[in-house]
C-alpha cells in the first residue's frame, strides 16, 4: 500500500501545480483524484478492460496472474506471459520517465499476443493523448537499446575523466532535450543495476556470457559507494535542492573527482574532445548505428 499511496500522492503533486497555476479548479483536482484508487485487494481490479504492472525490472514481481500488460523497459514479453494462462493477453507498455510529461509510449508485442490485444492497447495511449509505436519483442526492445548506448557512452566518459559539465553540454548542442547524466537520474542509477542484474541472471540461467558495459563500474559507485542513486533520492550525477523561493533546482555534484580512473585515456581524449563537432557526430553515428543493428 504504501507505494500505491506514494503514486496518488505523485499524482496529487502534479495536480496541485496546475491549480497554483490556475489551470484547473480545486474542484477538477478533487474529481480527478477521486478516479484513482490506491490498493491492495485484487478484488478491487473486478470488471477492469486494461490492468498494468509498473515495478522494478525483476521477473519476479511482473508476473501476477490479473496483469495482462507490462511497463518493463527491458524484460522480454514474451517471458512474461508465461506467467498468466493465456498468453495472447499480455503485451508490453513502456511509459517514459516523466510519464506525465513524455509522450512516447512503446507498445511491445510478445509472440503470442493477439491482435485485440494490440488494438486495446493501442486504443488506451491513444485515449490518453500518447504517441504510441509498435515494435516486436526483444529484450530492451527499442527505445532501451538506443536509450542505454546514449546514456552508457556518457557515464564511461565520466569513468575516463571527462568533465561532466562537458559532456552535458556537448550533448544539448547535438540537440538532445535531456543531457546524458541527467536522463540518467530521471531514470535512477538504482533501476539501472537491477536492469543489470536481470539480464545477467536471465544470460547466466541460458548459458551465454554476458559481457556487462564498463560505465556500471561508475554506476556501481556512485550508487553503492557514495549513497547517490538519482533524482528520486534527492543525488545522483546532481545535487537536487531547493531555492530560497522553494523551487526545485539542480546543479552538477563534483564526486566525480574522487572516482578512480577505469582506464588511462584522459590525456588522449582532452586533445580530442575540444574537436567537438567530430565528436558530436561520431556519438550520432554509434547512436543510429545501434538503432539500426538492434532493428534488423
Amino acid at each position: 500500500m504504501e507505494s500505491a499511496n506514494k503514486g496518488k500522492d505523485y499524482s496529487a503533486n502534479i495536480l496541485q501545480k496546475k491549480v497554483k497555476r490556475g489551470l484547473m479548479s480545486e474542484t477538477e483536482r478533487d474529481e480527478f483524484l477521486g478516479h484513482i484508487l490506491a490498493t491492495d485487494s485484487d478484488a478491487d481490479f473486478e470488471g477492469c478492460d486494461l490492468i498494468i504492472e509498473a515495478v522494478f525490472e525483476d521477473k519476479g514481481l511482473a508476473s501476477p496472474e490479473a496483469v495482462i500488460a507490462s511497463n518493463t523497459s527491458t524484460l522480454p514479453i514474451t517471458g512474461l506471459a508465461e506467467a498468466i494462462e493465456d498468453n495472447e493477453r499480455f503485451i508490453g507498455l513502456h511509459f517514459f520517465s516523466p510519464v506525465d510529461k513524455m509522450p512516447l509510449v512503446e507498445i511491445i508485442k510478445g509472440k503470442k499476443t493477439s491482435d485485440e490485444t494490440l488494438a486495446k492497447a493501442f486504443d488506451y495511449a491513444l485515449q490518453i493523448k500518447k504517441t504510441p509505436i509498435v515494435v516486436n519483442d526483444s529484450r530492451g526492445f527499442y527505445t532501451t537499446r538506443v536509450f542505454s548506448t546514449y546514456t552508457q557512452e556518457a557515464i564511461t566518459m565520466v569513468g575516463e575523466g571527462i568533465h561532466p559539465v562537458r559532456i552535458e553540454n556537448e550533448a544539448k548542442n547535438a540537440g538532445f532535450p535531456v543531457s546524458p547524466l541527467a536522463v540518467s537520474d530521471e531514470v535512477s542509477l538504482t533501476l539501472m543495476q537491477h536492469i543489470r542484474d536481470q539480464t545477467v541472471a536471465d544470460f547466466t540461467a541460458e548459458g551465454i556470457a554476458f559481457e556487462v558495459p564498463k560505465s556500471f563500474s561508475v554506476v556501481d559507485k556512485m550508487s553503492n559507494d557514495f549513497d547517490r542513486k538519482g533524482k528520486v533520492a534527492g543525488a545522483g550525477f546532481y545535487e537536487y535542492s531547493n531555492n530560497a523561493q522553494g523551487k526545485p533546482q539542480k546543479k552538477i555534484c563534483f564526486t566525480f573527482k574522487r572516482l578512480k580512473r577505469l582506464r588511462p585515456w584522459k590525456k588522449v581524449l582532452s586533445i580530442l574532445l575540444p574537436m567537438q563537432t567530430l565528436a558530436v557526430y561520431l556519438v550520432l553515428v554509434l547512436l543510429l548505428g545501434a538503432a539500426a543493428r538492434y532493428s534488423s
